[in-house]
């Protein structure tokens, strides 16, 4: 099947995240993962979101300390939302990637139309993304986690933090409640290290929905492309089939209206798969625009007030970039999937249509005023997920930070 070799790396990560339903023939090995599952997820979202919320009310009297927590809380609570989405909705995205797998489906290549290299470059760059997000989302408990701990060995003298009179919260990586003492270097060591975890199991979460989505328009896209090919080669493979098949009983005309049939039906099921990825993931896309304009504009604050030489300004400019990478992700595929619908009427026009019959002929008028419409993913049905999308929500943060830069200053 086309989608297990498409989505096998992001299944992976998404088993790491504990999101993966098991599906294996040993029971044994469906219980391991559903203990996994549960101890992952509950650690995750329970455990380490708690300290999180926690930990931002008790800040509420510092502002700058609130402004950071603010900042990671807006990012994992998005990240809980769009993992319950997908605990929710998962079986029906992958019922609508499945459909998609149909043989009636496959085409046959000719010289200039190879539907397999199609599929196979559209993977390429989706598991390309994959990895710099994978390897990305991963840096920044990795480096914080290093500099926590290297300060706090190299910093401090004394193995009783009590006697050196610092605070632990001068030394983790990330604000969150620890329900723990923290009066020792090696209580603080454990404690940077129980922050790293969590920080990346929420990794792991974040890159897996994202991915999911990506993969998924990704694929459907890598189909709206293969269509293309299919429709540019109508007569090359009606004639091919002819001499392998001999027509299956049809004449020229015939199996060109065959072929043509099979184009439309393919067409047919990727609108309503775009329909489905739109209806279940409307919220998630839009949660992710709304968290990123907050998180760029609150990110280039933070920034704007420390000293480039600080040792949290580069964790703040990498968590910056990384979430605006992120969102632009979400724009560069569904700009991706308008595109490639939208190149289907000249892939139509270019099939040597003048050598069709008239039945043919009325098919692929109708389905160019069908494609005249615009096949969008949007944000919540509120605006078309493309790149002006993007440049908007960014301009968007930005003006948001100089209006609070200029009354910070003022």
């Amino acid at each position: 099947m086309l989608s297990q070799s498409y989505f096998s790396f992001i299944t992976i990560i998404l088993k790491l995240a504990g999101a993966w339903e098991p599906a294996y023939d040993s029971r044994w090995r469906n219980v391991l993962l559903d203990v996994y599952n549960v101890v992952c997820l509950t650690f995750t979202l329970v455990f380490f979101y708690g300290s999180e919320v926690a930990f931002t009310i008790a800040s509420r009297d510092n502002i700058s300390l609130l402004l950071q927590c603010i900042t990671w809380l807006a990012t994992h609570t998005a990240a809980v939302f769009k993992t319950l989405l997908w605990l929710f909705n998962r079986r029906q995205i992958l019922k609508v990637i499945r459909s998609l797998d149909a043989s009636e489906f496959q085409y046959e290549a000719t010289d200039s139309f190879d539907p397999s290299e199609v599929m196979k470059m559209k993977n390429k760059y989706n598991y390309i993304y994959l990895s710099l997000h994978f390897w990305a989302g991963q840096m920044i408990p990795v480096t914080n986690c290093l500099g926590a701990i290297a300060s706090l060995y190299l910093e401090q003298t004394n193995h009783d933090m009590t006697v050196a009179n610092t605070s632990v919260c001068d030394n983790l990586p990330f604000p969150t409640y620890i329900p723990w003492i923290t009066d020792t270097k090696l209580r603080c060591l454990f404690t940077i290290i129980a922050q790293g975890i969590g920080v990346g199991t929420f990794g792991f979460m974040i890159i897996s929905m994202d991915g999911m989505f990506t993969s998924s328009v990704s694929f459907i896209t890598a189909h709206f492309l293969v269509l293309q090919g299919a429709f540019r080669s109508l007569l090359p493979r009606a004639m091919l089939n002819m001499k392998n098949h001999n027509g299956n009983g049809h004449d020229l005309d015939g199996q060109i209206n065959v072929e043509m049939n099979k184009c439309v039906k393919h067409l047919q099921t990727l609108l309503s798969a775009v329909d489905n990825i739109e209806n279940m993931y409307k919220f998630q896309t839009l949660t992710m625009a709304l968290v990123t304009l907050f998180v760029v504009c609150n990110n280039l604050f933070i920034i704007s007030t420390m000293p480039i030489t600080s040792k949290a300004f580069l964790g703040h400019l990498s968590y910056l970039l990384t979430c605006e990478v992120e969102f632009s992700a979400y724009c560069w595929f569904g700009n991706e999937l308008t595109l490639a619908c939208a190149h289907l009427t000249q892939a139509l026009y270019e099939s040597d249509w003048i050598q069709f019959n008239a039945k043919v002929k009325r098919s692929i008028l109708l389905t160019m005023t069908r494609m005249d419409r615009p096949v969008t993913l949007s944000m919540g049905k509120f605006s078309p997920l493309t790149l002006n999308t993007l440049v908007s929500t960014l301009r968007g943060s930005y003006s948001f930070f100089a209006v609070l830069k200029q009354m910070n200053d003022s």
